[in-house]
């Protein structure tokens, strides 16, 4: 029996943290995030940890999120 490999897609934020790092969070999947040297490596960290908590849900038969909408703006407040 062949298996299905399915494509999963999820928003991902990604932020310079600091000086020398980039920040990335999956938003639609709690406490999904990972860091890296680089913006490109930061985008492959969490193509990583996705896949991990993706197949972690799996393996535990739990459903996977679906594909949320982020919205991303700015706000401003007086402090």
């Amino acid at each position: 029996m062949k298996k299905v490999t399915k494509v999963y897609e999820f928003p991902v934020v990604i932020e310079k943290d600091g000086k020398s790092s980039f920040f990335a969070v999956s938003p639609t999947l709690q406490g999904c995030y990972t860091s890296g040297k680089t913006f490109n490596e930061a985008v492959e960290n969490i193509k990583d940890a996705i896949s991990l908590y993706v197949a972690d849900l799996k393996e535990k038969k739990e459903v996977v999120p679906k594909r949320r909408t982020v919205s991303f703006m700015s706000v401003e407040v007086f402090a």
